[in-house]
């Protein structure tokens, strides 16, 4: 007979797994476990849910909702990105009720139109502006050498996990706080067709907006340290500025690819004129 071992057995541990277990089991049976679609007044076009939904490859699933943007949106943010979680992978792009935690995957959804250089938000008092739609598009500052405006660049966001994800989403509120709104909702959508999703993938803002800019215009190359005092500027947090065209070997300044391209929540502080 083997030795009782209570390192093996753990009743508090035991009662857990128990209660976990039965709660889990209560909210499969039950109608909407997450409850109702958190956001009905989202500015979309149309929330349409199946409270009922299940499905043998998602046991942790019940209840899904589609959003639909209009037919001129570009992209949507708000929906988890499920791409790289193996079995759950169809659902990305999706609202999705997890009954892990008996909630609504993702954040309140938002449509992205299509990238306009005519459309400008600007804060005059820190020398930033957002070039491209009204809360979404690339930021850019003023260069009080050359009385220019030029792209933020070096923002490498792509590739470096989840944890380097997050960092970027703070220097995102960073920029979006310094643009007047309360802090940044994204750095990446799903893109749309004629209005619903498309790739069930996130596709990065920064590839999506590649705006050009004369070679004469001043390049506003990132520092890779983030200012963490209350009320920082953008400014602050550069590295370094390229002023004319850019060297052969140096990368941050070349690349088309690494502008700092962002939508931003809550709504903006209209302290400052807009435009150019």
């Amino acid at each position: 007979m083997a030795r009782y071992n209570p390192a093996r057995y753990n009743p508090a541990r035991y009662n857990m797994a128990r209660y976990n277990m039965a709660r889990y089991n209560m909210a499969r049976y039950n109608t909407r476990p997450c409850g109702d679609f958190p956001w009905p007044d989202a500015a979309v076009e149309a929330v349409n849910c199946d409270y009922n939904y299940q499905h043998y490859n998602y046991p942790d699933v019940k209840g899904r909702c589609n959003v639909t943007c209009s037919d001129e949106d570009d992209l949507l943010v708000g929906p988890a990105d499920l791409s790289y979680h193996g079995q759950y992978s169809q659902l990305s792009g999706t609202y999705v009720c997890s009954l892990a935690n008996m909630t609504w995957l993702g954040e309140e959804p938002r449509c992205l139109g299509q990238y306009n250089s005519a459309t400008v938000i600007t804060n005059e008092t820190t020398g930033t502006r957002l070039v491209g739609g009204e809360f979404y598009g690339c930021v850019e500052l003023y260069d009080g050498v050359t009385g220019q405006w030029g792209p933020v660049k070096g923002w490498e966001i792509s590739y470096w996990g989840t944890d380097h994800d997050k960092a970027r989403m703070s220097w995102a509120d960073l920029a979006c706080r310094n643009l007047g709104f309360r802090e940044g909702l994204a750095t990446a959508g799903f893109r749309l067709a004629n209005g619903v999703v498309r790739y069930r993938h996130t596709y990065y803002l920064q590839w999506r907006y590649r705006p050009s800019y004369p070679s004469t215009a001043p390049k506003f190359i990132l520092s890779q340290s983030l200012p963490q005092w209350e009320g920082a500027s953008l400014h602050v947090a550069i590295d370094r500025v390229v002023r004319g065209p850019c060297p052969d070997n140096d990368w941050d300044c070349r690349s088309d690819y690494d502008h700092m391209c962002l939508a931003c929540a809550g709504e903006r502080q209209h302290d400052d004129p807009q435009g150019m």
